[in-house]
């Protein structure tokens, strides 16, 4: 098993190995996505589990893991374009931006260009050409719950730790009250 996971962490580095040396694409790292989630964080989770049920299904893993790498690069926090514009349209436009800046640094399948710009789908327009972009969409979706969730659950256990300190406190000075 631990050979078998071996093979498809390198597999899958060496799909997105040409990507990870742009210093554009580790910008992401300054870009708050989803709460605690920075965007190449967002873009890695997404990029990985592309990979992952692409291989399991014998679809095309290699453009897929590149895809979800590059889907959200759009290099802007898009929280700060919604206070200054109090606009809903990141939503609908952001898909296009990061495939405009995919284009600009990478060679780009027509496949890759589908899963990027159409991985918002159904708020994009066109309906998506292939199974994969279907997937993003899903897989996009699920990352981004998984990540709210995530920092849902460490909020949860910082105030439960807090309100334990707070109750041992509490019962020593009430254990010492009465000593």
């Amino acid at each position: 098993m631990e050979k078998w996971l071996a093979a498809w962490k390198k597999e899958y580095l060496n799909c997105i190995q040409p990507l990870l040396r742009r210093k554009e694409i580790r910008s992401m790292k300054q870009y708050r996505h989803h709460l605690d989630t920075d965007g190449f964080c967002h873009c890695m989770h997404v990029s990985c589990m592309m990979y992952m049920v692409c291989k399991l299904f014998r679809w095309d893993y290699k453009a897929a893991a590149r895809a979800g790498l590059l889907h959200d690069f759009f290099l802007y926090d898009w929280h700060d374009y919604f206070k200054q514009t109090h606009s809903p349209f990141h939503l609908f436009t952001h898909a296009g931006v990061a495939l405009n800046n995919a284009n600009r640094y990478f060679v780009l399948t027509n496949r890759e260009q589908d899963m990027i710009k159409n991985h918002m789908w159904p708020v994009t327009v066109f309906l998506p050409k292939y199974k994969e972009t279907y997937l993003l969409t899903i897989i996009d979706k699920i990352c981004s719950i998984l990540e709210i969730f995530q920092w849902l659950f460490s909020k949860i256990r910082s105030n439960l730790y807090n309100v334990g300190k707070t109750l041992v406190g509490f019962i020593g000075i009430v254990q010492k009250t009465f000593d």
